[in-house]
């Protein structure tokens, strides 16, 4: 094998470990309440195209930037090991260091804050709290000396941030309103989106016992 081909088997098995870490089946989570949101505000006939491209940008990158806080911080406290059930933790496993690991924070959430500031030059500084508030709860989420997920607040906050804050301001971008049936639709996309932690919380009990 020449050592080109070693480099593009070792370029690519990186890539692969990257998308592993990025955790795509959870992705969905962050669609769903940007596309509830514009689909209300289609509703209204106040839908602009660009709002929800942007959006949906920022909300993936969001969800991704916390998996990676996640696996980093779970890795770092020995919450993740080899044994665990459920998908492969690139820490744990091996796949990427810690270090690549905070640099890929940075990237991510702060590609996260550049692109919100399209929305935030045509939303208003409503848009740019959100955001600020969005990001710092993927930190903090398992990072920082009262890590939401290890106090039992992480359902709270899934349910808030990915339920009411997405949906309502994904459709605050098109409108620049708050409505109480913008409220009123955003809660079952939380509940719907929380309940996905909650089956996964179930699956590792027996492993965070053991701890």
């Amino acid at each position: 094998m020449t050592n080109l081909n070693k480099y593009n088997m070792s370029k690519e098995s990186k890539l692969n470990s990257w998308f592993l870490a990025s955790r795509p089946k959870t992705l969905l989570a962050a669609v769903v309440p940007v596309m509830v949101g514009s689909a209300l505000a289609i509703s209204m006939k106040k839908f602009f195209l660009p709002y929800s491209i942007v959006a949906l940008l920022c909300s993936i990158l969001i969800q991704i930037g916390t998996n990676f806080t996640n696996d980093l911080y779970d890795f770092l406290k020995g919450s993740d090991t080899v044994k665990r059930k459920g998908p492969r933790r690139v820490l744990a496993s091996g796949l990427i260091s810690a270090k690549e690991m905070k640099v890929a924070i940075i990237l991510v959430f702060g590609t996260t804050f550049l692109l919100g500031l399209y929305l935030v030059y045509s939303a208003g500084l409503i848009i740019l709290w959100i955001g600020i508030l969005s990001i710092f709860a993927g930190i903090i989420y398992t990072a920082g000396p009262f890590p939401l997920a290890y106090n039992g607040l992480g359902d709270v906050f899934v349910f808030i941030f990915f339920g009411i804050v997405g949906t309502m301001g994904t459709f605050y971008l098109h409108t620049q309103e708050i409505s109480l049936l913008a409220l009123l639709v955003s809660i079952p996309v939380g509940a719907l989106i929380t309940n996905i932690l909650v089956v996964n919380n179930y699956r590792d009990i027996e492993e965070d016992r053991s701890k």
